[in-house]
């Protein structure tokens, strides 16, 4: 038999109750709100990346491609001296998927000390246009003043002969009052000067003699060795020859920029095998910083497929790195000659240039350029 209850029993039970569930309530709200036992210190859960976030060869002058906005970019810098951060932008939308790299062939190298001299538009001239002593009692074709025509059109590079074996003037250098007038222009007008020699290899001291006579004058910023002579009649006593005198070439001006003006690769692997066998190609490469094969297509018959401009300059540059062993070696072709170029040809050779991810490019030579050839070597500047 089960007893009723009274009232006031009925009452307290209902009170009790009540509290129970209150402070049943006040227990929870206060384990909620209570700081956690452990503190985190890292900014959260690893997030998986949905590509790597890989550094891409994009040379000293390009920007360097973002990280996809979606990726919270890392704590240590995406390259030496950028600052780190560990935020993302919280504005951009999220990407689902970040764009594949194209693949990219060699790339040109980046301007530096040693190749800066000959980068961009070029022009030449030899000491049969500027200088007295060969002017056979003629004026000179060319004047100092003729660096401003070049610098107003567009020219960045002077390549200017400076010496020759058979000067006999006195001294290594040629006509030195006028050429210094030659090489101030030149600084004044902000080209760069690139000085030139043939040597003979038939004295190798007196020929590095003549090259560091050269080195030593104001404004050269660089030196070209032109390397075409057979005065030396064995090709292997030549070589041998050639190879010593770019040893010592490069001993002797250690801080000096050198290039190597060279005979085409087509002629001496093609047309004329008999000119220069056996060329010390990998014997020389370690001591020259450009290389500037004479691509004079006009040298070549009509019907030849050489007279084609863009044909014959890459097909002597390809040669010519792959006999160094060297897919980038840096060039700086050399066409002409200027009075039988057409503004085809320079097109052409402007197309192989790029092609082969030349430096620069240059017509031989200023006095025999026709005013109409300006316009279209510009697309040669840097």
């Amino acid at each position: 038999m089960r007893l009723r209850p009274k009232p006031l029993q009925l009452a307290l039970g209902s009170i009790a109750i009540g509290m129970a569930v209150f402070l049943t309530g006040v227990a929870v709200a206060w384990q909620s709100s209570s700081p956690p036992s452990v503190v985190r210190t890292e900014p959260g859960p690893a997030i998986e990346l949905a590509a790597p976030l890989d550094i891409i060869d994009v040379g000293l002058e390009a920007p360097v491609t973002e990280p996809p906005a979606a990726v919270p970019q890392v704590t240590e810098p995406f390259i030496s001296g950028a600052p780190a951060t560990t935020t993302a932008p919280a504005t951009k939308p999220a990407t689902t998927a970040r764009p594949k790299k194209a693949p990219v062939a060699a790339k040109p190298r980046p301007a530096s000390s040693a190749t800066a001299p000959f980068t961009g538009m070029g022009t030449w001239v030899d000491v049969f246009d500027w200088s007295p002593s060969y002017a056979k009692g003629q004026p000179v074709k060319l004047g100092p003043g003729a660096v401003d025509a070049m610098a107003d059109n567009g020219v960045q590079v002077l390549y200017i002969q400076t010496t020759r074996a058979d000067y006999t003037g006195g001294g290594d250098i040629v006509d030195p009052l006028v050429l210094r007038q030659w090489l101030a222009r030149a600084d004044a007008r902000g080209l760069q000067v690139v000085a030139w020699y043939l040597p003979t290899l038939t004295d190798v001291g007196a020929d590095i003699r003549r090259l560091k006579s050269t080195a030593a004058l104001k404004s050269v910023d660089g030196i070209g060795i032109d390397i075409e002579s057979k005065a030396v009649v064995d090709h292997d006593e030549r070589s041998r020859r050639l190879v010593e005198l770019s040893r010592l070439a490069r001993a002797a001006l250690a801080g000096m920029p050198l290039s190597a003006i060279t005979l085409p690769n087509v002629v001496t692997d093609v047309i004329n095998l008999n000119y220069w066998p056996r060329f010390p190609w990998a014997a020389i490469q370690p001591y020259y910083d450009v290389w500037q094969p004479m691509s004079y297509w006009t040298n070549r018959k009509s019907d030849s497929p050489y007279r084609n401009a863009e044909r014959y300059t890459r097909e002597n540059i390809e040669r010519m790195r792959t006999s160094l062993g060297d897919p980038n070696a840096v060039v700086h072709p050399i066409g002409g000659i200027g009075d039988r170029t057409t503004t085809a040809d320079i097109q052409g050779f402007i197309r192989a240039m790029r092609q082969t991810r030349s430096i620069g490019g240059s017509l031989y030579d200023w006095s025999t350029q026709s005013t109409s050839s300006y316009a279209p070597m510009r697309a040669a500047r840097s």
